[in-house]
């Protein structure tokens, strides 16, 4: 079984070979001068001077290991999209266009579906969306002035890739099947006359008998990345 390593395990480690080999030093150092007289004060001070050491490294380790639960703190509410208290409304605008929390408002839900082919009917590749296709007509909802886009709950971001891998499409590292349920925020009317021009990218999807319906909504949610 593959053990994953992570960067605080190999902090910990760090820190804790640090104070071992500290505290091996002072056992050797009382061990070697055990034979001596207490009153030597080159032993005394070498000693206390370890053990000042010892106690500054504890000390420094226990403020890195703060600095390391502070840090992860933060990491999780960037990634859950927990707003830092007192965020300005610019603040909130921003992280809602990174992805990075949930956006509500108008828009249009738009669902994508192939051709089922017949019972005992070999599958056509030919009719299947592929991930240009998919690439597409992000790209078309994107110019009309779209806000925020996630297609079967995947939420689309500045580093979001869509691609094929065993006949499937995969976004952010995530394989989806059809049917593609697509949810889009922004004018409606400008997104029904993007898809719908003439030549455009519904019009191209009926020559493979790819099936789109676009469906006006008042109020819909899409998650966080």
């Amino acid at each position: 079984m593959k053990i994953r390593v992570t960067d605080e395990f190999k902090f910990n480690f760090f820190i804790f070979m640090i104070t071992t080999i500290l505290t091996s030093i002072i056992t050797m150092e009382l061990i070697r001068y055990s034979g001596y007289d207490e009153t030597d004060s080159a032993m005394v001070k070498k000693i206390e001077s370890l053990g000042t050491l010892l106690k500054e490294s504890n000390k420094h380790n226990e403020e890195l290991s703060k600095e390391v639960l502070k840090l992860e703190k933060e990491l999780f509410e960037l990634r859950h999209g927990i707003l830092p208290k007192g965020a300005s409304q610019q603040v909130k605008e921003m992280y809602q266009l990174a992805g990075m929390t949930d956006i509500t408002g108008a828009g249009a839900i738009i669902v994508i579906t192939e051709q089922t082919p017949e019972k005992n009917q070999q599958k056509d590749y030919a009719n299947i969306l592929q991930s240009d296709d998919l690439l597409r007509f992000v790209n078309v909802l994107k110019a009309s002035g779209a806000n925020a886009i996630s297609i079967n709950n995947q939420r689309l971001v500045v580093t979001s890739e869509i691609t094929n891998a065993d006949n499937c499409i995969v976004i952010n590292k995530k394989k989806i099947s059809p049917p593609y349920k697509i949810k889009v925020l922004g004018d409606y009317d400008t997104i029904y006359s993007s898809l719908n021009m003439r030549g455009g990218i519904i019009e191209y999807l009926k020559l493979f008998n790819i099936d789109v319906n676009v469906q006006k909504v008042e109020n819909i949610t899409i998650n966080a990345y």
